[in-house]
């Protein structure tokens, strides 16, 4: 049984990041200044319904 494997074009775009693994790279581990605000109104948003049920 022979099988032939045909190419086919896909719309794939890795990112750059890809390269180099985020454990090779402390600074990988850190979290944005975007993502600790996000984190934080979603928190407040949580905290905020958990009060006011509880009411």
């Amino acid at each position: 049984m022979v099988f032939f494997v045909e190419p086919f074009p896909v719309d794939f775009k890795s990112i750059g990041k890809l390269k180099n693994p985020f454990w090779k790279n402390p600074l990988e581990w850190l979290p944005t200044s975007t993502n600790l605000h996000t984190s934080s109104i979603a928190l407040r948003e949580m905290l905020g319904r958990v009060f006011y049920r509880s009411w």
